[in-house]
This record gives C-alpha cells, structure tokens and sequence, in this order.
C-alpha cells in the first residue's frame, strides 16, 4: 500500500517545479487549488489553455502564474509535450496496465491511483476514458494532466514515481480498444466477405510479434482483441488466424490452452 503524502508545499516549490518541466520541453497551464474535500476541485484551468496545446508558456507566464500562489500545476500531453499520459484511476486499473503495459520509469502518484507516461509516437493520438470498462483513462493530444507537486482533494500531493530523468519508452496505441471507433471496427456479417476480412486481418497481425522476455504475454493479448475487436471475427474464426499467426510470429510459441484464454479475454471485453 502506497504512503499518503500530505505534506505541505514550501514557497517557491511549485515555480521550480514548474520551471523544470519547462526545461523539459513540456507545456505548463496553471490550475484551480484544489478544496478539500471537493472532487471537482484541483483540476480546471485558470486560463484559456487551448493555445498551450500548440505552443509552450514562457518563463514570465511561469513566474506570473506561480509565484506565490496556491495553483495547482497541469501538464499538457500531446506533440506538445512529447509525452501520452495513462491515468490509472483505481487498483483495478493499475493491476491491468501493469499486465498488459510496458513498464515506464516515468510515473506519478495520484490521488487514488496513478499516472504512467510514454513518449509521444508522432502521429496524433486522441484521448480516451474508461477504457477497457475500467477507470483508465488517456490524456494525449488535446489532454492534460494534474501534474506533481500539486494538491488532491483528500489532501495527499502528487508526488514523482521512478525516474524522471531521462524520456519514457515510445506509447504504443495498438492495445486501446473503444467501442465507437467504427472508422477502425469491421464488422462480418452476410453482406461481407469473410474470406477478404480474414486476409486483412491475417496481413494486420503479421506485422505483430511475442517474444519471450519483451513483453510476449502482452502482445498475445494485443494480437487477440485486433482479431476480435477489430476485425469483429467469430471466436473459431480468430482461433484459426492466431494459431497460424502463433507458428511464425512468436517465439517460443504459445500452446493452445494460452491461446483460448486470450481470445477468451478479449471477447469479455466486446
């Protein structure tokens, strides 16, 4: 269990913060304090903050903002900042990430939960909420983030996890799932060709691969929700294509019971 970090904040404290994450290229915006016992409170922009998501504060915006003053600190993600913010908002969701994630050095301790960021991988990704049915949201283009050391609710700070030192590993998007992109989901029924959505889907996961020691589980589960939540095929079907896909592209090969689950999972999640 994590230690609740109640601590105040000393003068000038937040403005160095502040002025480190400039020196690390991020977007700073500053926030509403927040009231205790408020969960509303503590995250709402004091400013118009839709120019910050295409071009950096200044040193003077810092000062201004924080500069004794009870503001909380947001970090806007995106291209902006180079970095996709995972907000895991219970235990539930942290257990999920941590199977089902690459580990990240970068992280951050919440109010009730915690914050994994990756580096942005170029082309625009967009945010999402509850995903996978759980309290894991994204903040990515178009986002932001309560960052460290500012003040929750309940009073605990957020407060950095690991190493912030150097940039986190490259976010890879293939694992998000939501049910309304249907620009992404095919679905097969009789006025579809089976046969061309099974060829699509087998060339889709050809570029995928599970390898022992480099997060394989991970990617087998990966590999299975394209199958069923992408390419919307029946389970036999998707059983079919990840027993061909398991014979090239993993490494060792997974049995067959392994294979079920994942597909079993991934279908839970339809």
């Amino acid at each position: 269990m994590w230690l609740v970090n109640t601590r105040v904040i000393p003068s000038g404290e937040m403005l160095d913060e502040a002025s480190g994450y400039l020196e690390r290229r991020f977007s700073i915006i500053p926030l509403a304090p927040a009231a205790d016992g408020d969960p509303k409170s503590g995250k709402k922009p004091l400013i118009p903050w839709k120019a910050f998501q295409s071009r950096r504060a200044t040193q003077n915006e810092i000062d201004g903002w924080f500069t004794d003053t009870s503001h909380n600190l947001g970090i806007v993600t995106g291209r902006i900042s180079g970095i996709v913010a995972v907000d895991c908002d219970d235990e539930h969701a942290v257990h999920w990430c941590q199977h089902h994630l690459a580990d990240t050095p970068m992280m951050a301790r919440t109010g009730s939960g915690c914050h994994l960021f990756y580096t942005h991988p170029g082309p625009v990704i967009r945010n999402g909420a509850k995903l996978h049915g759980l309290n894991l949201d994204l903040r990515a283009d178009g986002g932001y983030v309560v960052a460290p050391p500012s003040r929750h609710h309940s009073g605990r700070r957020y407060e950095k996890l690991g190493d912030w030192s150097s940039p986190p590993p490259l976010f890879d998007p293939s694992w998000i799932i939501r049910r309304n992109d249907k620009p992404d989901r095919i679905i097969i029924d009789d006025r579809c060709d089976n046969d061309r959505i099974r060829i699509r889907a087998r060339k889709y996961i050809g570029r995928m691969f599970s390898v022992s020691g480099q997060g394989g589980d991970r990617n087998l589960f990966r590999v299975a929700c394209v199958l069923i939540q992408k390419f919307g095929l029946p389970f036999n079907i998707a059983l079919d294509e990840l027993r061909r896909w398991n014979q090239t592209n993993a490494e060792p090969s997974w049995n067959d019971s392994r294979l079920r689950y994942k597909l079993s999972e991934a279908m839970r999640l339809k």
